[in-house]
C-alpha cells in the first residue's frame, strides 16, 4: 500500500454504536467498500468504452443483416 491519506465521513450515532458493538474495523471496511465501488466503476467505464468502439466499428444493423446472409447462403 502507498501513502494513505485520511478520508472521514458522518455517520448517524446509531450506526457508529453498532460499528463498536460488533467490533467492526471501519479504517479495514471502508478501504475494501471503497476499493471495490473503484473497481465496479473502471469495468463500467471500460465497457462503455467498448461499447463506443464497437458501434463505431459496425454500422447499426450490420450484425442482423450478415446474420440474414449467412443463413440465406446456407
Amino acid at each position: 500500500m502507498g501513502k494513505l491519506v485520511t478520508v472521514s465521513a458522518k455517520v448517524p450515532a446509531e450506526l457508529k454504536k453498532k460499528v463498536d458493538e460488533l467490533g467492526i474495523n471501519i479504517s479495514e471496511t471502508v478501504r475494501e467498500a471503497l476499493g471495490h465501488e473503484v473497481e465496479r466503476k473502471v469495468r463500467r467505464k471500460v465497457i462503455k468504452k467498448f461499447e463506443a468502439s464497437k458501434a463505431k466499428a459496425l454500422p447499426k444493423g450490420s450484425i442482423t443483416s450478415i446474420i440474414r446472409e449467412i443463413r440465406e447462403e446456407s
